[in-house]
């Protein structure tokens, strides 16, 4: 008997690079997720024979959709794309992302569906965008650190050593309550990302008179970091983010702090750093993004007055939080339930089963 291999699934991104959270989160670590499930997923290049579905991530110019385009006239390829961001913002109306918009919408216009990271962004698409197709919600997946391999290369051993010296320094901060914030600085075009500390900088000093902690940021950017903590009153901490030390750098502290300023560009942003923070074992106490409220009952959202006080102030309280939360996740959110909704767009929008598990020839 003539055994079929299941259809060629491709992400084609402009950059793959797994220091870039989208391509981490929403392409290789879905791959990997993908192929466990039987999938014949992977990345594509230009030299590739055409896949049967092709997934744009956060790629919409001219010649990238034209491109896609022509390999569904000539191939019959479903062509998708992938949003995690709001680029129909541009509040800065900065020079070099004039004319973005347009392009996305054109590129909306001309795909086979849509998929979105969160239910907020699906929105965002569908005001933004005159008729556009099918859209479907598929969140990031878990935060895993990716296979490495037994190399150690030169700035994987800075990591290494950088979190060492991060250990070291906690530990002779001796017993106190160690606060983290972990994300990319910002970005040019839209407020927000570490800036956002200066806000509840008051609740941390507060509550530091009552109980002694100490704030660590995990980020991409000393100099900023050194702006936005000069002149606290608390220790302050940095370690430079790599993909092979975030997890082991945040389970050596209490509470993750994830102040958002809501906007247009943050409020379409994933629950990924809500649950990254609880995956390893962290309290959290979050902004009320649109995407955190699921987790109301598991963390703290929206209170960064006595709640807050209290996952400081009780660690009975901040250990119980922390256990039910990671068992919400683990209920919700794993990587494998992610995992089944983008089966599920990809599917839905190929119109046949995509695997040998399928029992249908259909979405």
């Amino acid at each position: 008997m003539t055994v079929i291999p299941p259809p060629r699934i491709a992400w084609w991104a402009q950059r793959v690079d797994n220091n870039i959270a989208s391509i981490r989160l929403r392409c290789s670590l879905i791959i990997e997720a993908l192929r466990a499930k039987g999938m014949n997923a992977g990345f594509y290049r230009k030299q590739d024979p055409a896949p049967a579905v092709l997934i744009l991530s956060k790629l919409y110019d001219r010649a990238s959709v034209a491109h896609a385009l022509e390999l569904r006239r000539q191939h019959g390829t479903t062509v998708l794309l992938d949003l995690c961001d709001n680029h129909f913002h541009n509040p800065k109306q900065l020079q070099k992302l004039a004319g973005r918009d347009a392009e996305l919408r054109d590129a909306v216009a001309s795909v086979d569906g849509v998929i979105v990271s969160t239910e907020k962004m699906g929105e965002i698409v569908a005001e933004n965008c005159d008729k556009p197709p099918p859209i479907h919600v598929a969140g990031d997946a878990l935060d895993d650190p990716l296979d490495l391999g037994p190399l150690l290369t030169f700035e994987r051993l800075k990591a290494e050593i950088a979190l060492g010296r991060l250990r070291r320094a906690l530990a002779r901060d001796g017993k106190v309550v160690r606060l983290v914030w972990f994300g990319n600085h910002g970005v040019s075009y839209a407020e927000g990302g570490m800036t956002d500390l200066a806000r509840i900088r008051p609740a941390i000093e507060a509550l530091a008179r009552k109980v002694p902690l100490t704030l660590t940021v995990i980020s991409n950017n000393r100099k900023k970091y050194a702006d936005v903590v000069s002149g606290w009153s608390i220790p302050t901490h940095y370690l430079r983010w790599h993909r092979a030390t975030i997890g082991r750098a945040l389970e050596l502290h209490d509470i993750s702090v994830i102040p958002v300023a809501l906007n247009p560009f943050t409020v379409v942003k994933s629950n990924n750093r809500m649950v990254t923070s609880i995956a390893h074992g962290l309290a959290v106490v979050a902004d009320p993004l649109p995407s955190y409220l699921p987790f109301a009952g598991v963390s703290v959202i929206g209170d960064w007055g006595p709640r807050f006080e209290t996952l400081v102030t009780d660690a009975g309280a901040r250990h119980h939080m922390a256990e039910a939360a990671k068992h919400f996740v683990a209920t919700h959110y794993s990587t494998e339930i992610v995992a089944d909704a983008w089966a599920a767009a990809i599917r839905a929008a190929f119109g046949r089963a995509i695997s040998a598990q399928d029992d249908i020839a259909g979405p």
